[in-house]
């Protein structure tokens, strides 16, 4: 029944956003698929390894874009963590020009979400499969000059996830991010920061920030690397900190592989991290509207 929840409202909000009205009479579309991986004791007495395959939809019609997360995982452990996805690192603009690269395999997530050690760890351990928390987000994007940037996002994560399994945590969640960026010629770089609204009574809001670089080696391909530090939403554990490495590049016209590695640089991030996402993008035009 959640499932089918969290399908209803994805394909609601997709539809709002294709059809709904807009100033620009055409609109991107984009849909990719992933496939993800971690492992990392997150300040508990052992390992948990997470598989990600999130499933992507996103429109973009003039400064606003719109996207869903549908997050399938698989998770091993002791207990006491839940599934997120990379940081939010690296705009979320495409690579196109004057913006910034599209981040460290296109998936602006929070990493996976420590809960409180000493009471989550259940004896035998974790091993769930099913649908992870989605999330739902906008973001207005603003040229501040031909080489500057502004994007502003706003995203709710939704408690999808079987909160018995470790799948989710049970409760709604808010974030909101500002990204600044300076492109220069083949290259650039670009520094955010926001604040988590985190949902229940026992996990404490936090704040967020990072910063990279990346360059464009050749027509279609963008590489680059950034940090990212988050507050835990456990008192008394380490805050997250991590570093990504990222590349993306351009198969066809329509089609683009990005791929992504990351580290832990705290003992609440991921010990290792990497993943890849293949995304379809496509310009369409309403019927009314000449090719």
């Amino acid at each position: 029944m959640k499932y089918l929840s969290a399908c209803s409202v994805a394909v609601l909000a997709g539809a709002a956003i294709t059809f709904g009205g807009g100033s620009a009479s055409a609109q991107t579309v984009q849909v990719g698929v992933g496939a993800e991986y971690s492992t990392g004791s997150y300040g508990g007495t052992g390992d948990t390894v997470i598989y990600e395959v999130p499933i992507t939809f996103r429109v973009r019609n003039g400064d606003w874009s719109f996207r869903v997360r549908l997050p399938f995982a698989s998770i091993q452990g002791p207990g006491g963590v839940v599934p997120g996805g990379p940081d939010d690192n690296g705009g979320d603009r495409d690579g196109g020009d004057n913006s910034g690269p599209g981040g460290g395999g296109d998936d602006d997530e929070d990493p996976a979400d420590p809960i409180d050690p000493s009471l989550g760890e259940v004896v035998g351990g974790i091993d769930s499969q099913g649908l992870a928390d989605m999330s739902i987000s906008a973001t207005w994007s603003h040229d501040l000059s031909d080489s500057d940037y502004l994007d502003l996002t706003g995203r709710v994560t939704l408690p999808t996830g079987d909160e018995a399994k470790d799948l989710g945590t049970g409760e709604t969640d808010f974030t909101f991010i500002a990204e600044l960026g300076h492109d220069f010629d083949g290259a650039g770089v670009y520094a955010f920061g926001g604040y988590k609204f985190r949902g229940g009574a026992t996990r404490k809001d936090g704040a967020q920030f990072g910063a990279g670089g990346y360059f464009r080696p050749a027509e279609g391909i963008i590489a680059g690397v950034d940090a990212g530090w988050s507050e835990s939403s456990i008192n008394g554990l380490d805050q997250s900190a991590d570093l990504t490495a990222y590349t993306s590049f351009a198969m066809t016209k329509d089609l683009r592989l990005s791929v992504y590695a990351l580290t832990g640089l705290t003992d609440n991030a991921p010990d290792f991290g990497g993943g890849l996402t293949l995304t379809w993008r496509t310009d369409v035009r309403r019927p009314t509207e000449d090719n």
